[in-house]
């Protein structure tokens, strides 16, 4: 059921289908940043009315949706996270499902509007995108709802000293800029009789810090007064009392340093495996930074040891091993080297599948494909002699490497293209010599399963995105 589709559609496809199912939903909050959520620069926050959950999520799945799953720090009772790529914009769209009218503080969404039928009525599809949004003047009543329940008083002091020394409105920053525009939106008889109807609770404090706010007297102290009120006067509305939330959000906080977002079932290690000059490394460092804007990645590399003082010294002592005759201990202490490689892959890639169980995805520069170990000169394989003493240890710790990653992207790439993007990795008879048995075993690999192949000599943009889309249908 959660399969992508295999045709690609972009956003505004999506809204319109949404539109024809009759599903009862509405863009509910920052709707000012619409324009941004159709370029993938942000989320959309959807209401839903919760009798059409299973209608609209099987829709989502048909249209290529993905449903992100994230770690109990990131999880709320009546929402959900839902993620489609583009690949014809090169958009990842992010819609944030409520099933609920849910707000409040960062790790806790304490507070609920119990009315969100009345909410969905009062909707239309926006003059300029197929998407349906609430009427501005519900829109302010949550803002303002949100504000004074999710500012911490020092924070909110913080902006206002800022915006007073600097002689400027609050409206330069981002909440109050949301707030000045979707004022210049309402109809301010129509705004007063839904608060005086549906929310008289909250009618003198939102009149209140209107005024204030227009009249650039929403002091600290004053935003500190209407705070308390307004706790006080959603205290009905509160899912959990303020000890339970409390406790709830120290717990949330403390998992955030091991938080996680992934699609599917858990994280993936996926691996991009190319000659010298094919941009595995510029493609590595790519997708990590595409798939982190909404899923959790971790980089790892597996080719050389970075240099350091031990490597150094050891690479030293071989020059001088070698100087002095001594050939059988440098040979030793070259595949001593050779041994440390194989353990830090070993522990690369055991740090790698700890990561995808707790839903990383994980992307590795390299990676020492099976295929590569009966090469003179492995590419990222085994290297030390059979008849060395060092042999077994090295080869116990490739064997007990996974034979391939979840997914393996072969970057294939020519002679000239290798030599011209790194003319001086390539001086000399021999390493040019290296460098095309290295061509030539990447070029025969055949990976049955789970592999892409790109000619890595098209433009990069074009490399790049075959791999994303390779990517997102296959995680």
């Amino acid at each position: 059921m959660q399969a992508a589709c295999a045709q690609n559609i972009d956003i505004y496809e999506v809204f319109k289908s949404i539109n024809h199912t009759g599903v009862r939903y509405c863009c509910f909050k920052s709707t000012e940043h619409l324009e941004a959520s159709f370029n993938g620069k942000t989320d959309f926050d959807i209401l839903v009315n919760p009798e059409d959950y299973y209608t609209f999520v099987e829709l989502l799945f048909k249209l290529g949706f993905k449903k992100r799953h994230s770690t109990v720090n990131k999880q709320y009772i009546g929402m959900e996270d839902y993620l489609l790529y583009d690949s014809k914009n090169d958009n990842i769209h992010h819609l944030h499902v409520h099933y609920e009218l849910l707000f409040g503080k960062k790790y806790s969404k304490n507070y609920s509007f119990k009315d969100h039928d009345f909410w969905l009525r009062n909707s239309s599809t926006h003059l300029k995108f197929p998407i349906k949004t609430v009427r501005p003047e519900l829109e302010v009543i949550l803002l303002i709802s949100r504000m004074l329940i999710k500012l911490d008083i020092f924070k909110y002091t913080k902006l206002y000293l800022k915006a007073s020394l600097l002689g400027q409105s609050l409206v330069r920053f981002p909440m109050f800029r949301e707030f000045e525009h979707l004022l210049s939106l309402i109809d301010n008889d129509y705004f007063k009789k839904i608060v005086e109807e549906r929310y008289p609770y909250l009618e003198p404090l939102i009149f209140d810090f209107i005024t204030s706010y227009r009249e650039d007297k929403l002091s600290a102290i004053k935003f500190f007064i209407l705070k308390n009120k307004t706790k006080k006067q959603l205290k009905s509305h509160e899912r959990l009392s303020d000890s339970v939330d409390k406790r709830f959000r120290n717990s949330r906080l403390k998992i955030q340093p091991e938080s996680a977002s992934y699609v599917g079932t858990r994280g993936k290690l996926i691996a991009i495996v190319g000659a010298d000059g094919s941009g595995k490394t510029t493609l590595a460092n790519d997708i990590n930074i595409w798939l982190k804007y909404k899923l959790s990645v971790e980089n790892i590399y597996l080719g050389k040891l970075k240099k350091s003082g031990k490597k150094n010294f050891l690479v030293f002592l071989i020059k001088i091993m070698k100087k002095i005759r001594m050939h059988r201990i440098a040979g030793f202490i070259n595949d001593f080297q050779s041994v440390q490689l194989a353990k830090h892959r070993q522990n690369e890639l055991n740090f790698a599948t700890k990561k995808c169980l707790s839903g990383k995805y994980v992307i590795s520069d390299r990676y020492p494909l099976k295929e590569f170990w009966d090469m003179k000169n492995p590419m990222d394989g085994p290297r030390v002699a059979p008849n060395s003493r060092l042999y077994n240890q090295e080869r116990e710790c490739y064997n007990m490497m996974p034979d391939y990653p979840d997914h393996t992207i072969i970057l294939q790439v020519s002679l000239e293209d290798s030599i011209k993007r790194k003319p001086d990795e390539h001086q000399g008879v021999l390493k040019e010599k290296q460098i095309i048995d290295k061509i030539s075993a990447v070029n025969s690999l055949n990976i049955q399963a789970n592999c892409l192949k790109i000619d890595a000599s098209i433009q990069y943009q074009e490399v790049f995105k075959k791999a994303k889309t390779y990517i997102w249908q296959n995680i």
